[in-house]
C-alpha cells in the first residue's frame, strides 16, 4: 500500500519542513495543500512553483495530488463565482507545472436559501468548465464527497457518479474520503464497487458518525485492519493519503509519526507489509 503525506496537517510549518518530516517518517509521496504557507496557487504562479518542484525532487517525494485552499462553486453573485473559477484554473495550471496528476475538488456550502436544483446545475456547469481546462493541462479532477456539516451537494458515492455522468469528461474521476462514508452511513466498499477503476485516490482516515473530525487510525470507530484488508482485496493501486486536522495541529509532527506507525503496524498484522 502506497502512503502519502497530506501537508495540511502541518499547516503552521513552512513547506520545506513538511517535506522533511514526510521523508523522515517514511511516506512515499506528498498530497499538497494549496494554502499559505505551503502552495497557494497565486504564489506558485508568482514563482514559488520552482521552489516546490525542487523540494519534491530533493526529498524524493512526488506530488501525487493537490487539494486547493477550497472555495465554493455555489456563489450566485457572478463576480464572486468568476473569481473562484479563475482561482481553480490557476490551480490547474500550477498543478500541471508540478507534474501532479490530480486536483481534489469538493462542493462546499455557500449561501442558505438557495434552490437545490439551481446549486446542482451551477456545480455541473462549473465542473464542466474546469474539466475543459484540466484537459488542456493534462490534470484530472477528483471529486470528493464531504460530510453534511460541510456541504449538501456531494455526500455519497452516487453523487460523484451523477456528476461524472452529467459532465461526461474523462478528466473527472472520483476518490474516497473514509470519513464521509462514515458520516453518510454508507459502506466505504460502495466506492470500490461503483467507481471501479475511476476511484483514483483515498483519504485514509478514521472518524465518528456525529462530527467531521479526521482522526488517525485507532482514534475513531473503524476496524482499521479490516479497512486495509478491504482496500487490498479490491486491487486498489493508487495512493492513500493520511489526512488529519484540528485534533492534532498542536503537535502535528508527533501525531503524523504516530499515524503512519499505526497504519504500518496494522498492515504487518494482516500480512500486507
Amino acid at each position: 500500500m502506497k502512503l502519502s503525506f497530506f501537508s495540511a496537517s502541518m499547516e503552521r510549518y513552512p513547506i520545506e519542513r513538511v517535506f522533511q518530516a514526510a521523508q523522515e517518517f517514511g511516506y512515499e509521496a506528498m498530497e499538497l495543500w494549496g494554502g499559505r504557507p505551503h502552495a497557494y496557487a497565486p504564489d506558485l504562479a508568482d514563482g514559488d512553483v520552482k521552489k516546490v518542484k525542487q523540494l519534491s525532487k530533493d526529498y524524493r517525494l512526488p506530488i501525487i495530488s493537490f487539494e486547493p485552499d477550497m472555495v465554493t462553486l455555489s456563489w450566485k453573485d457572478p463576480r464572486w463565482h468568476k473569481e473562484n473559477m479563475d482561482y481553480y484554473k490557476v490551480c490547474l495550471d500550477m498543478i500541471s507545472e508540478l507534474e501532479c496528476p490530480y486536483m481534489v475538488l469538493a462542493a462546499l456550502h455557500a449561501e442558505f436559501g438557495n434552490n437545490y436544483k439551481d446549486d446542482w446545475n451551477q456545480l455541473i456547469d462549473s465542473v464542466g468548465i474546469l474539466a475543459q481546462h484540466a484537459e488542456k493541462r493534462g490534470v484530472t479532477i477528483l471529486l470528493e464527497t464531504i460530510a453534511q456539516f460541510e456541504g449538501y451537494l456531494m455526500h455519497r458515492c452516487d453523487d460523484i457518479i451523477r456528476v461524472m455522468d452529467e459532465v461526461k469528461s474523462p478528466y473527472v474521476k472520483g476518490m474516497l474520503d473514509m470519513l464521509t462514508a462514515i458520516t453518510a452511513n454508507e459502506p466505504s466498499s460502495e466506492y470500490f464497487e461503483k467507481l471501479g477503476k475511476d476511484l483514483k485516490h483515498i483519504h485514509l482516515v478514521d472518524g465518528k458518525k456525529d462530527n467531521e473530525a479526521h482522526l488517525i487510525a485507532g482514534d475513531g470507530e473503524l476496524p482499521f485492519e479490516e479497512v486495509l484488508a478491504m482496500i487490498h482485496s479490491y486491487g486498489y493501486d493508487g495512493y492513500c493519503s493520511l489526512e488529519h486536522f484540528d485534533e492534532y495541529r498542536g503537535e502535528p509532527i508527533l501525531f503524523n509519526h504516530q499515524a503512519i506507525r499505526r497504519v504500518r503496524a496494522a498492515l504487518q498484522n494482516i500480512g500486507l507489509e
